[in-house]
């Protein structure tokens, strides 16, 4: 009864100074961008997406919670963007960097053909992304169960990052998806496509990724902890850094590098008829030896 009392009072207290017509116009606006989002057309949805990303900033009480479901609600329904609606098709690049991963001359030899185009997911779905990250604070005060997560997960709570809880993305299109600094708590990736996705800095916990193509993304110095990783396509992948607690990695064949930082990392690791692939680039000859 009390945080009722509370959350009326707080709504009062919000009208306060605003008109009916001030009210009318910012559920028209809600109706307008919900339409938009709805829209067949990519270049509407973006602009839907900005549309209640202002709406939420400048109605918080009242429209914050709707906006993020909304918004949560078009992520789950990525698909495969249309060919006039590809964000972007570039070619998977590759680094010397070790502190990202092992993406060398020698490493774009292994994968013995010509690098694939990498389809990003179209540009609503990008536009998104950045909402959510960049409001982070936004959402998680006004979304309760996103700050009940934050106390569990953080002791600071972030300022950016996409945050998710309880999301089903079973077969979304996030290739080359940027969900560096997320923290992501029981969502589902099975069968999604996540090829050189960054999940630099996130904190994960209870996620599944079965059967996900995860090739040449990146871990780097995330937090991974009761997950699932069945079939899981991991072929060139960072784990750099990483803490890894209470986590299956069952059915895959993982390269040298990856294997290495994995056992490394993977303290808390399980692994279930897991290959490791070594090369002799002197031959040219792979081998495959059953480590798990």
């Amino acid at each position: 009864m009390t945080t009722m009392m509370g959350r009326f009072r707080q709504e009062v207290a919000s009208q306060i100074g605003k008109s009916q017509s001030d009210l009318d116009w910012e559920q028209d606006r809600y109706s307008s961008g919900l339409l938009q989002l709805a829209d067949r057309r990519p270049a509407v949805r973006v602009g839907g997406v900005f549309a209640l990303e202002s709406l939420a900033r400048n109605a918080k009480t009242r429209y914050a919670e709707l906006v993020y479901e909304n918004l949560v609600m078009a992520l789950v329904n990525a698909s495969k963007p249309e060919p006039d609606e590809e964000a972007d098709i570039e070619e998977i690049e590759f680094s010397n960097d070790p502190s990202r991963g092992p993406y060398s001359l020698l490493d774009a030899a292994r994968l013995e053909t010509q690098p694939v185009p990498q389809i990003s997911p179209g540009t609503d779905i990008l536009a998104i992304v950045k909402v959510l990250s960049r409001n982070r604070r936004l959402f998680d005060h006004h979304v309760h169960y996103l700050s009940k997560d934050n106390r569990k997960q953080h002791q600071i709570w972030p300022k950016s990052g996409l945050h998710l809880v309880d999301v089903n993305l079973t077969n979304a299109w996030l290739a080359g998806i940027d969900f560096s600094g997320a923290t992501l708590s029981k969502v589902n990736f099975d069968d999604a496509v996540m090829t050189k996705a960054n999940l630099d800095r996130s904190v994960l916990l209870d996620c599944s990724f079965n059967r996900a193509k995860m090739e040449l993304s990146s871990f780097f110095s995330a937090k991974i902890t009761g997950c699932r990783f069945y079939y899981t396509d991991l072929s060139y992948t960072s784990i750099f850094l990483t803490k890894i607690r209470r986590t299956t990695f069952q059915g895959m064949t993982l390269d040298k590098w990856t294997y290495d930082h994995l056992m490394d990392a993977g303290k808390g690791a399980t692994l279930m008829n897991v290959k490791r692939e070594d090369w002799d680039f002197l031959t040219d000859d792979r081998t495959e030896t059953l480590v798990a």
